[in-house]
């Protein structure tokens, strides 16, 4: 501003000054962006980067064991919709954002990346002698350490995509009141992830055992709800609560394609029977 009576000349100088500070000003609002611009298409193109090499992983795991793929998508799908639930609910608004649930949408399908490194008896559709379940429980310190090696003792910190991935992987055994494993970790020393990856896992591992297929949507339901605050998260659990029926419509559709899938091999049996090729 200019006290009167001012001097032209003054004026000049100081309409000058302000239209460069105006041009600088405007010069770095449209660098700002542009290294925005840059930033977020970088951090894209690592993040598919990312989802393309860890989904590899999976693949390497359904050479082994087709079917534990098909659990783990499963498992992905439910815990995405645990997800959508408490950040639409409000719940863990600090650390569930978009960029969050995208990230464990595909990280949870790796929660039993780990089971690559187990022997493949230990897979088969049969009772387990206890000490082949305390081997088989090494799959989460696998599954960890696979995404831990990735990690490193970088001075820089991981991104969110490996630390959710090496946190699921280890940590989906873990129970809410500490009587789960590797670590017995409790409550919120369980990460956020890996807390709704356990009540998803169980939901399907349920619904897809052996001793399970009998087992009504109630038993599962009820198993859920009594281990609220003790085997699960309270809030995932009120999270699935909220969004039964989604969890139900999915379980219904791959009932239904096992259905299908088993229909379609007994007609080929029966076809090949009957043209002599059995």
């Amino acid at each position: 501003y200019l006290t009167k009576p001012y001097y032209p000349q003054v004026l000049l100088a100081r309409v000058k000054t302000q239209m460069f500070v105006r041009r600088a000003q405007e010069v770095l609002v449209s660098r700002k962006t542009k290294l925005e611009h840059e930033v977020m298409e970088q951090s894209s193109q690592f993040q598919k980067i990312y989802e393309s090499v860890f989904l590899s992983l999976a693949k390497a795991v359904e050479f082994k064991n087709p079917q534990i793929v098909v659990h783990m998508d499963r498992v992905a799908r439910y815990t995405e919709i645990l997800a959508w639930e408490l950040k639409d609910s409000g719940r863990y608004s600090a650390i569930i954002t978009d960029k969050y649930i995208r990230v464990i949408s595909w990280a949870a399908q790796l929660h039993d990346i780990g089971k690559i490194g187990v022997p493949d008896r230990l897979h088969e559709d049969r009772l387990l002698t206890s000490e082949e379940k305390e081997n088989l429980k090494n799959h989460t310190v696998i599954g960890g350490d696979i995404f831990e090696t990735a990690i490193g003792n970088n001075a820089v910190k991981a991104p969110l995509e490996i630390t959710m991935c090496a946190d699921i992987a280890r940590y989906h055994h873990e129970n809410y009141n500490g009587s789960g494993y590797p670590d017995q970790l409790s409550e919120s020393t369980i990460p956020l992830g890996a807390r709704l990856v356990a009540l998803a896992d169980t939901y399907d591992s349920e619904r897809s055992g052996t001793e399970s297929r009998v087992l009504e949507h109630d038993g599962i339901h009820h198993e859920i709800v009594n281990g609220k605050g003790i085997l699960f998260d309270p809030l995932a659990v009120d999270a699935y609560l909220a969004n039964r029926d989604a969890f139900e419509k999915i379980a219904a559709e791959q009932t239904a394609k096992e259905t299908a899938s088993t229909l379609k091999d007994q007609n080929t049996e029966e076809q090949l029977s009957g043209n002599g090729r059995i």
